[in-house]
C-alpha cells in the first residue's frame, strides 16, 4: 500500500512549485518547492536514503499525513481565497477588546499583607516538599 498508494502523494507534495521570483522581464530568478515547507532535516535524510527493505518510519508517517490531507481538501473542497466583505464589522467590534472588565495587573502593587505587624513572606517553593 504505501508504494502502490501513498508514497505518489508525498512525491507530489516534494515536487509541487509554491512560489517563483521573477524579473521585471518575465525571466524566472528562483522557485520554491513543496520540499521547503518541511522543517524535519531528519526526514529529508530518510527521503535521500529510501530503499527496498529501509526502515522508514517518518517517512510512512509523513506520506500517510499528507495523503490524509489530500483526500480530506477532495471531499471538503478547498477554498484557496475566501474574500468576505464584513472585515469592516468585524474591526468595529475589535475596537471594544480594549475595554477589560478587569486588569490582567490587579495583583500587582498593592501592600504586602501583616499578621501582627510583621510580613508575610511569600515563596514561590511553598508546595515544594
Amino acid at each position: 500500500m504505501f508504494k502502490s498508494h501513498l508514497l505518489s502523494y508525498g512525491i507530489e507534495f516534494v515536487r509541487e512549485e509554491l512560489d517563483q521570483e521573477t524579473k521585471p522581464d518575465g525571466t524566472v530568478v528562483k522557485t520554491t518547492y513543496g520540499i521547503e515547507r518541511i522543517p524535519d532535516p531528519m526526514l529529508i535524510k530518510e527521503m535521500q536514503e529510501y530503499a527496498d527493505g529501509v526502515n522508514v518510519d517518518r517517512l510512512v508517517s509523513f506520506v500517510a499525513l499528507v495523503s490524509f490531507v489530500r483526500i480530506q481538501e477532495s471531499n471538503r473542497g478547498y477554498a484557496k481565497q475566501v474574500i468576505r466583505d464584513d472585515a469592516a464589522k468585524k474591526l468595529q467590534k475589535s475596537e471594544n477588546l480594549f475595554k477589560l472588565n478587569s486588569s490582567p495587573f490587579r495583583h500587582m502593587g498593592r501592600k504586602r499583607k501583616t499578621l501582627n505587624g510583621k510580613s508575610i513572606k511569600r515563596s514561590a517553593f511553598k508546595n515544594i516538599k
